[in-house]
């Protein structure tokens, strides 16, 4: 009975809020998936992104007729993640532990680290031979693959470990693999997707997941060290010490203790992978709200794996007080170093080491009921005035009818709250171009008939990147096959032309590029310069990748003035080529209240006469000697 009122209270305890529509970055993405799955939006072809039709139910963004499945997955994961446990006795001192994690879990907490502890536990029950809950918890793993790409990725090796591991051992028909492709197929075809899309989500997910690293890592603050190697010291501990339980077990001949330790083997390899897999997904970033999702999973992930293999071993209780203290050091570790990257700077009272967690315990003290809440129509109803209340705010006023728009780069959450017609491009929010596969598809869209008839147009992107990185190629489509017709706000409103404008390649040249050497850059008066970087990683460079992430280049641009600007480099999104000279930023800025002021603005834009690329060390042995190529265009009025 404990068990289940102990599910109850996690659920209680572990349980976030819904949200209403807002503006912002993060908050855009979280409106246009939630449109696309409303509309049924092709999410193979379109708003091809880190989530999918199925992202309501992490970003817990309300929608009438999506609340109670956001609801309900956030209970399933927890009952998934404690369900190998579940059965069996706890110890007064281990049901103190689990509320301990628990705990302070709530203080910092994120969906993504509980549902890969989810994932775990479904591969933990394979492994376990309790087959038809397990195979439960991997149909509702594969209906999460469709709110987040990452976390089919992260699932497939373990399903994939667990069926070799059922018919080498148990000889019964491995089920796990097939069990999630066929729930995550099911559902993508029951939310309106078109089944043929289904693989290019897959494509798309894999390239995004791919170059996540590259694109999207941050170099970490002084703080980083400090709060990464407590959290690496205990992620490689648990899998160390269930390798030396594993090898006591072996020293018991019987065949059972044979196979127990073998479980103890296997669970200990699925652990390491999903250990890289929270690793990366917790610091790569190197942020405040990615660095708690590692340690969320990890707290949910040692209560129940230990108690496995105290079941397993026939631990003595010596043992299990030492494994409860170990967990509680665990917790203790995570509260120390958990707001290192969030109090020290804070300027209000409470922003400090002690301040920050009484004041989220605070905050997070209404879940349960807040939970229990959703029972009661009253607050669904409140909570739908909200959000029409929200979208009337952040609406975007534009007298477009029904023709079709675009925003550029990433903030088109008020154009979807104003009713207007949202044509996507592939890349819905542009930072995401990572590789030449996605900016290529980027490219073909601005080439097609699917082309918005408007593009609100703003030359930004995140992480002081080259703000012309992104756009790649996909520029000179823009510039020849829209004109400026007027501004909202700092964003230049574009329409499509009729005709394209005629383009020309003028030159293209190429040479041998090297770390820290200066580039000069062709040009020519009232064209547009584009540049193709290839540089390719290491052995190092790729082992850095893998396991983390490669070191951050830069690329320092010298105007025509002597001025010297430098920026964010990604290596991958640079091959297919981008905007290198003229200096776009001021252009754009003042561009186009006159139609085609763009073409106009070109010709009296400063020109960049050279460029180089580099950032220490470490980057010229992560990164080969390359070669970059130009190509000069030319875009004249018909």
């Amino acid at each position: 009975m404990i068990q289940w009122v102990f599910i109850l209270m996690a659920a209680g305890l572990l349980f976030r809020e819904l949200t209403l529509p807002q503006s912002g970055l993060d908050r855009s993405w979280m409106l246009a998936t939630q449109y696309g799955l409303l509309e049924k939006i092709d999410f193979g072809r379109y708003l091809i992104i880190s989530y999918g039709p199925l992202s309501v139910l992490t970003s817990r963004l309300f929608h009438p007729t999506t609340w109670h499945v956001t609801v309900l997955f956030q209970i399933l994961c927890v009952a998934i993640t404690f369900w190998p446990i579940v059965g069996r006795h706890w110890s007064r001192l281990f049901v103190v532990v689990l509320f301990v994690c628990l705990f302070a879990n709530r203080i910092y907490y994120l969906n993504d680290g509980v549902v890969f502890a989810a994932e775990f536990s479904a591969f933990l029950l394979a492994l376990l031979g309790r087959r038809t809950v397990s195979l439960l918890g991997v149909v509702v793993i594969g209906v999460l693959a469709l709110a987040k790409i990452s976390f089919f990725f992260a699932a497939v090796p373990l399903f994939l470990l667990a069926d070799a591991f059922t018919l080498a051992k148990r000889r019964v028909l491995p089920l796990q693999t097939f069990t999630l492709l066929a729930a995550m197929t099911a559902t993508f075809v029951m939310v309106g997707q078109h089944l043929a899309s289904l693989p290019l989500y897959l494509r798309n997910g894999y390239e995004i997941s791919k170059f996540y690293s590259e694109a999207m890592s941050l170099t970490p603050s002084p703080w980083g060290v400090v709060t990464l190697a407590p959290f690496l010291a205990c992620v490689l501990a648990l899998p160390l010490l269930l390798l030396v339980r594993a090898r006591r077990i072996h020293t018991d001949e019987s065949t059972n203790a044979d196979k127990n330790g073998l479980v103890l083997y296997v669970a200990t390899l699925g652990l390491m992978w999903l250990s890289l897999v929270i690793y990366k997904a917790s610091f790569v970033r190197a942020d405040a709200g990615h660095y708690y999702i590692g340690w969320n999973a990890l707290l949910l992930i040692a209560p129940v794996m230990l108690f496995t293999a105290w079941q397993l071993t026939g631990a003595s209780p010596k043992i299990e007080r030492l494994d409860c203290a170990l967990i509680v050091a665990m917790v203790a570790i995570f509260l120390a170093t958990a707001d290192l990257r969030t109090a020290w700077w804070e300027t209000r009272a409470s922003g400090n080491l002690r301040g920050v967690p009484l004041e989220r315990i605070r905050e997070k003290a209404g879940n349960f009921h807040a939970l229990i809440g959703w029972l009661d129509p009253r607050k669904r109803r409140v909570f739908d005035r909200e959000r029409l209340r929200a979208l009337d705010r952040m609406a975007l006023r534009l007298p477009i009818g029904r023709e079709t728009i675009d925003v550029y780069p990433s903030e088109i959450g008020g154009m979807i709250a104003a009713g207007l017609t949202y044509q996507p491009r592939p890349l819905m929010q542009s930072y995401l171009a990572y590789s030449p596969y996605l900016q290529q598809l980027d490219l073909d869209h601005w080439r097609g008939q699917n082309a918005p008839d408007h593009l609100l147009f703003e030359l930004i992107d995140i992480d002081g990147r080259l703000r012309t990185l992104a756009l790649g190629p996909s520029i000179v489509e823009i510039f020849s096959r829209y004109d400026a017709v007027g501004a909202v706000g700092e964003r230049i409103h574009l329409r499509r032309r009729a005709l394209p404008h005629a383009v020309k390649v003028e030159s293209q040249t190429s040479r041998s590029l090297g770390l820290g050497e200066w580039i000069p850059v062709p040009n020519e008066p009232g064209c547009l310069t584009l540049v193709s970087v290839h540089l390719k990683q290491t052995v190092l460079g790729s082992a850095l990748s893998f396991f983390g992430a490669p070191p951050e280049l830069t690329i320092e641009t010298m105007l025509s003035s002597g001025e010297v600007r430098q920026y964010r480099f990604v290596a991958s999104m640079s091959e297919l080529g981008f905007a290198i000279s003229p200096d776009l930023v001021p252009l754009l800025r003042r561009a186009g209240l006159a139609e085609s002021g763009l073409l106009m603005g070109l010709r009296h834009a400063l020109p960049v006469k050279a460029f180089r690329i580099g950032r220490g060390r470490l980057a010229a042995r992560a990164f080969a000697p390359g070669n970059a190529a130009f190509s000069v265009f030319s875009i004249r009025n018909d």
